[in-house]
């Protein structure tokens, strides 16, 4: 699998990559699951992420960690500023 950059994502893209974790704050969604809402960022830029289902998967990292991405990202909701989601949990780089 290719490594992509921020620039290169795009809907659907199979991902296997490193990024800088801007910032983590954990909220909970209108179902009452909690889930992380991210900004992952590399030399091309930062996007927005987000970890569903965070209070099930290992999330032990913080802003300022390089954090390992794999999955596909999936286009969540249609906005000026695309947000996606990982489908697994970012791990720290180890």
């Amino acid at each position: 699998m290719k490594r992509l950059s921020v620039s290169e994502l795009a809907p659907e893209s199979p991902v296997q990559s490193q990024f800088l974790v801007q910032s983590k704050e954990r909220k909970i969604s209108s179902n009452g699951s909690a889930y992380l809402d991210l900004e992952l960022r590399d030399a091309t830029g930062a996007i927005k992420a987000k970890v569903w289902d965070a209070d099930r998967l290992r999330v032990d990292f913080e802003p300022g960690e390089v954090v390992r991405v794999e999955g596909p990202w999936i286009l969540t909701k249609a906005r000026r500023k695309s947000s996606y989601a990982p489908s697994r949990a970012a791990e720290p780089k180890r």
